[in-house]
């Protein structure tokens, strides 16, 4: 080969060195490694080193122990751009929850090395969230590493504590998240991470679980705020009867007079929510509405509380717990207040105590003390009533009245009782066994069976038991808080204008008084098992009812019934008792209408020939038609229902609006 003018000959090129392999990277990043790991935290060039030799690869070879020796070194002193860089690319390298928390713990704490890493923070906090459940687990540790009270404790968990956290996070680590978010101010956005905290639970019972480890419903919700705790029960309303109970646990988390406990009950507090709640619970949120200023948004909700009770039991309880007192006062709205005090007036009822009679049998010993808890139960009544029957302006007449006529009736039983220890054991059991009668009946229905000072007889345990019965009967309106029934007074006689009476109410007081042919009978219905006293009693009561009925004429016209003026008007005497006269005859504008006479109570009545009635009886007069019908409403409605259809109508609508 000839040698060509102004070339030289070519050098073959360097071959390239090997690659390392594996274990000669190991080898060397062990060395930058233990390198560093000789440098002291606060030595000279340690920070420099660990910036500028550690690397990636290098990284790959430490130990947790090693990564926190260095993580220190940087943060020695002033932490600059660079050194934050240098934490950031350590922390990354982080496989798992379980070696970033000993590389934090060891490097001083999870939030002093967060708090260093300063700007790099949300870089570590976001590369977290690619990694999965995993790191979902380390972003918690992280959010935590903050105690409550610390500068970032609350924007770590506005910004990092996202679903995919939440849903790897005990309750206990949630609960820590928001004592550090409730801490100082609450703005939106920390009410709206409390809310996704409070709704990340997989059950009703985890947001009860949260809410009680971080201090409790009343601070929770307090710092929650109005708007947030509204989403959050709602929340809770749509997972059903678990929803609804935590609701009510909520309710009883916050005490009485604490913060909104009010507003919470007022506002969240519905029918369902009711259904889960006990007894004793309701006591507790009548008293939440009940303190302070009660607004008519508060006495509404008492109401749906107390129809919410699923007996009289449980209304008895409830009334009780919140305090009789408290209810008549605090309730201003007129309509309201009613209603409340019907319901109080109910319970007072269900709380009469019981009859049981006492068999002849029974040892003196065993009365005496039967007779001593009877007593002191009159008196601990009678002081109670005496209590509720006082007061001022801000109780009505009627509530007042009611414990008013408690108070005698009890007055009047424990007189009964005065000097029972000087009688024989028979005298003792007599007497215990009618007036604990009395006293059963009489506090369960507002009543007092009392006698005629002359040709005076007392009740009969027979007699005491149906006129219970027939009580019974009637709505609350017409029976317990008819405040013209109270005395129920017994007779041998009564003697009117020389006749005999069976039994009467007086118009003026609207005392019912029976005598015994009253209380014997027999009456319209005693074919039909109705006791005598039983069906009277319900027939005089009808006559609290008759012509001061708002509905008296409406009752009136059914039957065409027309007062003509007085019995004794000699304009009158033409027309005969029992007798048909034409409209016309008689003067009415009903000219070609046949019509009855009949005179009763002074006065000269008629009605249509066409009409019905419940007997003879109730022909005599509207005010005993009305009485008469009213009785066989409650006895033999079915009766009724098929011989005077349109007086059963009446009596089924009348009734609804007295309950």
């Amino acid at each position: 080969m000839s040698k060509v003018e102004g070339t030289s000959p070519r050098t073959p090129a360097a071959a390239a060195p090997p690659a390392p392999t594996p274990d000669q990277k190991k080898t060397e990043a062990r060395k930058v490694i233990d390198q560093a790991m000789k440098k002291g935290v606060g030595d000279s060039g340690s920070d420099n080193f660990v910036r500028e030799k550690v690397t990636n690869e290098v990284l790959q070879h430490a130990k947790p122990e090693e990564k926190a020796h260095m993580l220190k070194q940087l943060m020695d002193g002033p932490t600059t751009g660079g050194d934050e860089q240098a934490m950031l690319r350590i922390l990354k390298t982080v496989g798992d929850s379980k070696e970033l928390g000993t590389v934090m713990k060891k490097a001083g704490g999870g939030s002093n090395v967060l708090d260093e890493l300063e700007e790099k923070r949300g870089d570590f906090m976001k590369h977290l969230a690619t990694k999965g459940k995993e790191g979902a687990k380390m972003s918690v540790d992280m959010i935590t590493s903050y105690k409550p009270g610390s500068d970032s404790a609350d924007d770590m968990a506005v910004k990092y504590a996202t679903p995919q956290v939440l849903a790897e996070s005990t309750n206990e680590q949630k609960a820590h998240m928001l004592k550090g978010l409730m801490d100082g101010d609450t703005p939106a956005a920390e009410e709206q991470a409390m809310l996704r905290i409070l709704n990340s639970g997989a059950k009703p019972k985890d947001a009860l679980d949260m809410i009680n480890k971080a201090g409790g419903a009343g601070k929770v919700l307090g710092e929650l705020g109005q708007k947030r705790t509204g989403e959050l029960v709602g929340q809770l309303k749509k997972q059903g009867a678990a929803g609804n109970r935590a609701v009510v646990d909520l309710a009883m988390g916050q005490k009485v007079g604490q913060g909104d406990a009010d507003d919470f009950v007022q506002k969240h507090v519905d029918k369902n929510v009711l259904a889960q709640a006990t007894p004793e619970e309701k006591v507790h949120m009548t008293r939440q509405l009940l303190a302070g200023d009660t607004g008519k948004a508060d006495e509404k909700k008492i109401v749906d509380i107390l129809n919410s009770a699923k007996d009289t039991k449980e209304l008895a309880t409830i009334v009780s717990g919140a305090g009789k007192n408290w209810l008549a006062k605090d309730v201003d709205d007129s309509k309201l207040r009613k209603v409340v005090e019907s319901k109080i007036f109910k319970a007072e009822s269900s709380q009469a105590p019981p009859y049981n009679k006492l068999p002849a049998g029974t040892t003196e010993a065993q009365v005496d003390k039967k007779l001593e808890s009877f007593e002191k139960l009159l008196e601990g009544r009678k002081g109670r009533y005496n209590m509720l029957k006082g007061g001022g302006g801000d109780k009505t007449a009627r509530f007042k009245n009611f414990y008013r006529d408690l108070s005698k009736a009890t007055t009047e039983d424990l007189k009964q009782l005065d000097g029972w220890k000087d009688l024989s054991k028979a005298d003792k059991i007599t007497l215990y066994n009618r007036v604990s009668h009395e006293a059963h009946v009489e506090l369960k229905h507002n009543v007092n069976l009392t006698y005629g000072s002359t040709k005076g007889r007392q009740w009969s345990h027979k007699e005491m038991t149906d006129i219970d019965k027939g009580l019974s009967k009637l709505p609350a309106k017409i029976g317990l808080e008819n405040e013209k029934l109270f005395n129920l007074r017994r007779y041998t006689e009564i003697i009117d204008n020389g006749s005999k009476v069976a039994a009467w109410a007086l118009h003026g007081s609207g005392d019912i008084e029976f005598s015994d042919m009253g209380a014997a009978g027999p009456y319209r219905m005693t074919g039909k098992g109705v006791p005598p006293v039983a069906e009277t009693i319900i027939h005089e009561v009808g006559h609290h009812f008759d012509d001061e009925n708002p509905k008296w004429k409406a009752f009136q016209k059914i039957s065409g019934w027309n007062n003509l003026g007085s019995a004794k008007a000699s304009s009158l005497a033409k027309f005969t008792d029992g007798s048909s006269y034409s409209g016309k005859d008689l003067g009415l504008a009903d000219e070609t209408g046949q019509y009855t006479v009949t005179r009763r109570y002074g006065n000269t009545y008629v009605y249509k020939n066409t009409a019905n009635f419940m007997g003879n009886y109730a022909k005599s007069n509207p005010l005993d038609d009305f009485s008469e019908s009213m009785a066989h409403y409650f006895y033999d409605p079915a009766t009724m229902k098929t011989q005077a259809p349109d007086k059963y109508k009446f009596m089924q609508e009348w009734v609804k609006t007295q309950h």
